[in-house]
């Protein structure tokens, strides 16, 4: 369901915050079974599926990757300052 993925996905951000190396340039695409899947670090963040494009402008699960990634690398560029957080360079 939604709300089981979104209690993953919250429960990995948590771990790549507190553990994972948080730097804007870790945030990677890499193919799991044949679906972009985003990585902070080797930590697995979020696969896209088909479903995810409908009703976005992203036109493909490569493209909606891309932006999610893009985000995803502005928003942990923001907690990078954090204490105990390796800073952006």
């Amino acid at each position: 369901t939604a709300a089981e993925r979104a209690r993953i996905i919250n429960a990995r951000l948590v771990h790549i915050v507190s553990y994972a190396p948080v730097d804007p340039a870790s945030v990677n695409i890499r193919a799991i079974r044949g679906k972009p899947t985003i990585y902070v670090g080797n930590v697995r963040l979020v696969t896209v599926y088909p479903n995810d494009v409908r009703g976005t402008e992203a036109g493909s699960m490569a493209g909606l990757a891309r932006l999610w990634a893009a985000s995803t690398s502005c928003c942990l560029e923001r907690v990078a300052t954090w204490p105990n957080v390796a800073p952006a360079e």
